[in-house]
């Protein structure tokens, strides 16, 4: 597989991923999809009955505005790096929004967005939510408000045997092909040990003619998702690919969890997939 075409989400709070989507798409001999979320988008359809009439034709107004010159701007810098992109200027009420850009995530091959941070609005957390479930794509999400190009020279595969992880893998091989140095890690904790599992994986890495070595780190006492970050800004890392919600979704509310870790505060690109 080889992505073809990259559905692109911009947002009102964060245009940063340009940079990373567009360097990734030349890389990859891609196409994109833009969609700019206009901010009038962020409105859940329960409380839009709360906002009067004039004042909800400015705000939309407004937030078409800079979506539109969001969008422009993407375009002019996909002009000067030579990708093709095609734009939509996405304004509705939220559920509408996450309802599109699945749309257009199910006939793309890769979304890119950049993560919602420790403190996202209500809109952002949820697009991104739809699009991580409901897409049936892998997700590469951005460090929020990073704009840095994306050269996956050094890439990190979090392996923990589940389906999640297997799916990643399988979904980031054209960037693991392409990649200087591949490097499965996988986190020891009480009771588990995925060593065995990893010697497997590196087999099949290698008959898809990436070669990868295997690193087991300590994650006792410490969130795995802490344990992965900081290998990953220790070691210069481009990329993290990793599965998404190992566990239950409402556990990792609960209890936290590695997923969510990266969700707010990962230091590098993260692909996902579920």
């Amino acid at each position: 597989m080889a992505y073809k075409n990259i559905l692109t989400v911009v947002t009102p709070e964060d245009a940063s991923v340009a940079a990373p989507a567009l360097a990734l798409a030349k890389r990859c001999g891609a196409g994109i999809t833009l969609a700019s979320v206009a901010g009038g988008a962020m409105t859940p359809a329960f409380a839009s009955g709360h906002f009067s009439g004039p004042a909800m034709i400015k705000a939309t107004g407004i937030a078409n505005k800079r979506a539109t010159e969001a969008a422009a701007a993407f375009e002019q810098a996909a002009q000067e790096a030579g990708v093709d992109v095609e734009v939509s200027i996405v304004q509705d009420l939220l559920d509408r929004t996450g309802d599109k850009l699945k749309q257009f995530a199910h006939v793309s091959d890769l979304v890119i967005m950049a993560q919602p941070g420790e403190d996202p609005a209500f809109g952002e957390g949820y697009l991104l939510d739809a699009l991580l479930f409901g897409s049936g794509r892998p997700m590469l999400l951005t460090p929020a408000g990073r704009g840095k190009a994306l050269a996956p020279g050094k890439v990190l595969v979090a392996w923990n045997d589940s389906a999640a992880a297997a799916r990643a893998v399988a979904d980031a091989l054209p960037l693991l092909r392409r990649a200087d140095s591949v490097e499965v890690v996988t986190v020891r904790e009480s009771g588990t040990d995925f060593t065995e599992s990893a010697g497997h994986l590196l087999r099949q890495l290698a008959r898809h003619e990436v070669n990868a070595s295997h690193r087991e780190l300590d994650g006792a006492g410490r969130p795995i998702g802490e344990v992965l970050d900081g290998h990953a800004r220790a070691n210069d890392a481009d990329l993290l690919v990793m599965g998404a919600y190992g566990r239950s979704r409402f556990r990792e509310f609960v209890l936290g969890g590695a997923t969510r870790t990266v969700l707010s505060r990962m230091s590098v690109p993260v692909l996902m997939s579920h």
